[in-house]
């Protein structure tokens, strides 16, 4: 599209999955709360210091749990199998 002859050139772009007025709004994407993320930055060897400035807690480190619990179990594939490709 040429932006001198159509004014909405610059809004034409892409494969037109996203829908901006849905964009502000997504609704449910991912159901975590504050102890979720704190938890998260404990599992990921965030010092207990630091974890203090970013959410003004002290000693927020020390609930325990790992950030690999944040992921839901339905999207987690413990099982994985090799089983061979055949043409």
């Amino acid at each position: 599209m040429n932006s001198n002859l159509n004014n909405e050139a610059e809004f034409a772009y892409g494969a037109g999955q996203i829908n901006p007025t849905r964009a502000l709004n997504p609704g449910l994407v991912y159901d975590a709360g504050a102890a979720d993320y704190i938890r998260f930055l404990c599992g990921n060897s965030y010092f207990d210091t630091l974890v203090q400035v970013i959410t003004g807690m002290p000693n927020a480190c020390t609930s325990g749990g790992s950030s690999s619990e944040l992921i839901y179990k339905r999207q987690q594939n413990n099982d994985v199998r090799y089983l061979p490709f055949h043409k």
